[in-house]
């Protein structure tokens, strides 16, 4: 297999992994309110969506900050991302 289509599929299968995940824990909640009770499928909710969003979220304000870190002591910063972080500040 060719590095193509390694790269491909791995930037394919990504959002099919989310996609899967986010219909899974949506069904669980909605099974979880109606066959247990509701306070449990707003827990799963939260747990299964909220809490990992959240996460998500963290972790990639993190690696911008890192990264506008880095560039900042190296100075290696191309001419796309100086527009990039122009725009933000």
């Amino acid at each position: 297999m060719s590095r193509v289509w390694k790269k491909f599929l791995g930037k394919f299968v990504e959002p099919l992994a989310y996609m899967a995940y986010g219909m899974f824990a949506i069904g669980l909640t909605m099974w979880s309110g109606t066959v247990v009770n509701q306070g449990t499928g707003i827990a799963v909710f939260f747990i299964m969506i909220v809490i990992p969003a959240f996460a998500y979220l963290i972790r990639d304000m993190w690696r911008d900050a890192k990264r506008e870190v880095e560039w900042e002591v190296t100075g290696k910063v191309t001419e796309k991302y100086k527009c990039l972080i122009n725009s933000q500040q």
